[in-house]
């Protein structure tokens, strides 16, 4: 009688081990995707807010034209969603908060603003709004930032 000893490996345990790995891989790639995604939703809106706050700062600065109401620029339920143009100091403020908004955030239809000054509280309101749906699923993402003047 002839007796061998067989200590390797199978075909059929390292093809196992093969496919056990490969699967491992496979979950890691899809946890790396969505991290990826939820740091560009992080990204874009930690942009918003201090772009909102860029968009107080200029308030403030011309804290007289922004109480009477001149600043104010679209609404919730219509928020502006172009760049306009800079003829003044207030269009020019708000030229460089849009532009801010449609390179920093997303350059597409849906990234849009609203400035809001209330002429009695003297309470700003600045509201950013983008499309997250490739990070978060919401098509509607805002940030608002508001200070008394």
């Amino acid at each position: 009688m002839n007796v061998r000893n067989n200590s390797g490996l199978t075909l059929i345990e390292a093809l196992i081990s093969v496919l056990v790995v490969s699967i491992g891989f496979i979950g890691l790639t899809n946890i790396q995707s969505n991290n990826l995604k939820t740091n560009q939703s992080a990204f874009y809106n930690s942009q918003a807010v201090v772009l909102g706050n860029f968009m107080l700062d200029a308030l403030r600065a011309n804290k007289a034209q922004a109480i009477a109401g001149d600043y104010n620029l679209g609404t919730l339920a219509s928020p502006h969603c172009t760049v306009p143009s800079d003829t003044n100091l207030v269009t020019h403020d708000q030229h460089l908060w849009m532009s801010a908004l449609k390179n920093q955030i997303a350059n597409s239809a849906s990234t849009c603003g609203v400035i809001n000054c209330d002429t009695t509280t003297k309470i700003c309101v600045v509201t950013v709004f983008w499309d997250d749906t490739r990070a978060s699923g919401l098509a509607n993402r805002s940030v608002e930032v508001a200070s008394r003047l």
